[in-house]
């Protein structure tokens, strides 16, 4: 039997990749609140069900310039026509909202030669085996609560099962509460966004994904 190999997806810092993207999803530009608070109905939106988006949005950033091709932000991601692409190539869009955005500075100018979109997803696939996988429970919580919920009340993931014989796409996200920040794919969807040679992205083994995270939120 093939093992196969998955992976997270998360940024890769450096030029033109903010390691903290300060930003705001806007309906309009406006010069003397150019970065509003985002009181927006479809901001307060959760669940499992589409949101109501307006048919396009405003990046507005506090950057001087952005290269990024994919970027997770605002419970999704921002993402480059080039990311999309290939995307699209390995996925029905079947539980993902797109949002065209207009990216511009705080200042009103163009920080960017690259066409960013939101990809927002509204279904996470059921994916995790929390049976086999291991992890640390919050406080009154139990094991079948994890089980039961889906991955919500882990305070600490040690290591990540997959229902591989369940699993039929090539890149998806995973329910979970420590796992619904990140796109996961497999070995062909890596190599293809590899061959494409787009900017900031790491792959980091579904293996070593618990130990990455828990260095990363101090856990």
């Amino acid at each position: 039997m093939t093992v196969q190999s998955f992976y997270a997806m998360e940024k890769k810092s450096g030029r033109g990749v903010p390691i903290f993207l300060n930003a705001v999803l806007a309906e309009e530009y406006n010069q003397k609140n150019p970065m509003p608070d985002m009181d927006y109905e479809w901001n307060f939106s959760s669940g499992i069900r589409k949101v109501n988006f307006p048919d396009h949005l405003f990046l507005i950033c506090n950057e001087r310039l952005l290269i990024f091709d994919y970027y997770p932000h605002f419970d999704g991601f921002i993402v480059s026509n080039e990311f999309l692409k290939v995307f699209r190539g390995y996925s029905s869009m079947e539980g993902y909202q797109l949002v065209p955005l207009e990216t511009l500075s705080w200042k009103g100018k163009k920080i960017t030669e690259k066409k960013y979109y939101y990809l927002f997803p509204y279904k996470e696939e059921d994916w995790v085996d929390f049976q086999a996988s291991k992890y640390v429970v919050e406080k009154g919580e139990t094991v079948e609560d994890i089980i039961s919920t889906g991955g919500l009340f882990i305070k600490k993931i040690e290591k990540i099962i997959l229902k591989e014989p369940e699993i039929d796409k090539e890149v998806f996200t995973l329910r979970g509460s420590t796992l619904t920040n990140y796109l996961f794919c497999s070995e062909i969807f890596k190599k293809e966004i590899e061959k494409e040679k787009l900017v900031s992205i790491d792959f980091i083994p579904l293996e070593q994904f618990p130990d990455y995270y828990n260095k990363k939120n101090l856990l």
